[in-house]
């Protein structure tokens, strides 16, 4: 995902992006600081979601799943934005799922299914 948000910027592509990133903790989010000055582009937002969150955590708590999603995207993203998916394969299936029942058409989704060790 990262390397899609550098060539956005590299090439000045000013298609609007929103990566929707998860993690237990603050301190496992990778590469924050790039991750940061990339948003200082009107067309990129980064909503960091934590399942783990310290008590001063201002954003995202929980995980990623169909109500966080409703929170971030409208209607008419849902229906007319490309979707690139990667995470664990549970999360993925459930995130599609509600992908597709809010009108993203399958051929708009892509996904990368992990696991952990």
């Amino acid at each position: 995902m990262l390397s899609i948000l550098r060539q956005k910027h590299l090439t000045d592509d000013q298609r609007p992006s929103v990566l929707v990133y998860g993690n237990r903790k603050r301190e496992q989010i990778v590469c924050a600081q790039e991750l940061e000055r990339l948003t200082q582009t009107p067309t990129t937002e980064v909503v960091h979601v934590l399942s783990e969150p310290e008590a001063n955590w201002a954003g995202e708590t929980g995980m990623v799943d169909g109500a966080l999603l409703d929170v971030v995207f409208t209607a008419e993203q849902f229906e007319s934005w490309l979707f690139v998916l990667c995470g664990p394969s549970r999360m993925i299936e459930k995130v599609e799922a509600h992908l597709v029942a809010n009108g993203t058409p399958s051929d708009r989704i892509l996904s990368e299914r992990f696991t952990y060790d």
